[in-house]
């Protein structure tokens, strides 16, 4: 991945994980200005994000089990952050957007099966680390 800055990659690794794809470099402008204002990883969330920059596949079962264990964290506010950016973005607005048919129902259909393993994999990965 072509970055010059390393904080150049937090918004481009929250934004694959949110769009499925690389975000636009306006987006990731907008994420690192928005940035200066945040506070520091945490020491769990800085274990976390280690971990999932290792294994990104990882990133969904953290943000899950995050969300489950009900924590505050660090980490969940610049996923937070950069979400609320992308919806900002016109170019993501079909991301974002309600949508309708069988591929609709197919998608929900998969997030369905597939959360309960997602989530089991967060809790533990999340426990593990605090």
């Amino acid at each position: 991945m072509p970055q010059t800055r390393v904080e150049d990659y937090e918004p481009r690794f929250f934004g694959r994980y949110l769009l499925g794809h690389m975000p636009s470099e306006r987006a990731v402008n907008m994420y690192l200005r928005a940035s200066r204002s945040f506070d520091t990883l945490d020491d769990a969330s800085r274990r976390l994000m280690s971990l999932a920059y290792r294994y990104p596949w990882l990133l969904g079962a953290i943000d899950n089990g995050l969300a489950l264990k009900g924590k505050s964290s660090s980490l969940r506010f610049r996923i937070w952050a950069m979400s609320a950016i992308l919806e900002t973005c016109p170019e993501y607005f079909s991301y974002f957007s309600p949508v309708t048919g069988i591929r609709a129902a197919l998608k929900l259909i998969f997030a369905i099966l597939r959360a309960p393993f997602r989530a089991l994999i967060g809790i533990i990965v999340v426990s593990v680390n605090e």
